[in-house]
């Protein structure tokens, strides 16, 4: 027998992955999809995808029961993946709109539509400045650290209320989600993408050859440049990545198993160090003649290169608390209930990382050159 499942966020990044692999395991799902910029929610699924079983629902978990008209509408599990992921303090309000708020009126929908099984994809990332999160039993008490943003925080109160709101669930939860293992693409993912951008960006300013030094000189590829950043500790600071076909493939099938309370940690076992990512971020790029210090240990005197300085500052301060050792997150639960023999996650290589970039980068300047167009 066919199992109905209901999908949220099934147009954003982790969403659209999990998607393909739920149709292959034989569910039927139906998407809920926001109308947005003039196109309905069947003419957004259908750029998707044209499984038969993947069917469109209008609606917005911002809403009152998702906006969801739920008459007829019989459904197994709800699977809950939508959530904003921003880490600006600007977009506070909206964050939390959409994912304590958002959380609150899916868990309403799931209870009108029978007391379906909820399972709610969350993060690891609840554990703030915690040292190690645990994968908590049913009524275990879930012990976190300092949330350090608005999105931190959002995802902890969505999962306590998942946890207290007595329908079957299960609370997955993924580290910072990268590209896939395959090619390295990376679509609709933000995050540690989001940082990238930012160095792209400096690349883009100091290549263009419309301006120049203290001396007179042109700025352009080969130009030495310095950027102070607050960051100490890049030697052991480290960030938990993992690849998204994996996140999908996993994710799908722990929703396939009945919801009994369990939690899973969809980390990685070896996460990446800070200095690592960021030099291979540069050299990808094209700015291994860029040098990233303390601001102690410069003076800078070219106003071009002061303005790069405040922009790259900018950008990454929205990083800046993630800019440490990474937390330790259990990960045992993935193997006791898929088995043993469950693939392990992607190792993070050099390689990969490259071509994820490079990938993503060739994307970013198709789209400048098409509004440019």
């Amino acid at each position: 027998m066919r199992k109905n499942v209901l999908l949220t966020g099934a147009t954003g990044a982790v969403g659209a992955a999990l998607l393909p692999e739920l149709l292959s395991l034989g569910f039927v799902v139906y998407c809920l999809v926001r109308p947005k910029r003039g196109k309905g929610a069947a003419a957004r699924l259908a750029e998707m995808t044209s499984h038969p079983n993947a069917v469109a629902i209008a609606g917005d978990v911002t809403q009152p029961l998702c906006g969801v008209d739920f008459k007829d509408l019989k459904i197994d599990k709800l699977i809950h993946a939508a959530a904003d992921t921003s880490l600006l303090d600007t977009n506070a309000g909206d964050v939390r709109d959409a994912n304590r708020d958002g959380t609150l009126n899916a868990l309403a929908l799931a209870r009108v539509l029978g007391n379906c099984e909820f399972h709610h994809v969350g993060t690891t990332y609840i554990a703030g400045d915690a040292p190690t999160l645990a994968e908590q039993a049913p009524g275990q008490e879930l012990v976190v650290g300092r949330h350090r943003n608005a999105y931190e925080a959002s995802k902890f109160e969505a999962e306590c209320q998942v946890r207290n709101a007595g329908l079957p669930f299960s609370v997955l939860r993924p580290a910072i989600v990268v590209g896939r293992s395959d090619d390295g693409s990376a679509p609709l993912l933000e995050g540690f993408y989001s940082c990238l951008k930012g160095a792209w960006k400096i690349r883009e300013t100091m290549w263009s050859g419309r301006y120049r030094d203290e001396n007179n000189v042109p700025i352009g590829k080969g130009t030495k440049a310095v950027i102070a950043v607050g960051v100490k500790g890049l030697d052991i600071a480290s960030l938990n990545l993992i690849q998204l076909d994996w996140v999908a493939k996993t994710l799908a099938h722990l929703v396939a198993l009945p919801a009994r309370g369990r939690t899973y940690n969809l980390s990685h076992h070896d996460p990446v160090l800070l200095k690592h990512l960021v030099g291979t971020m540069f050299a990808t790029l094209g700015l291994s003649n860029v040098s990233i210090v303390e601001p102690a240990t410069i003076t800078i005197r070219s106003p071009v290169l002061m303005a790069l300085n405040r922009f790259i500052n900018r950008e990454i301060d929205q990083f800046r608390p993630y800019l440490k050792p990474s937390s330790v997150f259990e990960s045992n639960n993935i193997y006791a209930d898929l088995g043993p023999d469950w693939p392990k996650p992607p190792v993070i290589t050099t390689e990969f990382l490259k071509q994820s970039i490079e990938r993503v980068v060739d994307g970013w300047h198709k789209e400048k050159d098409a509004q440019a167009a």
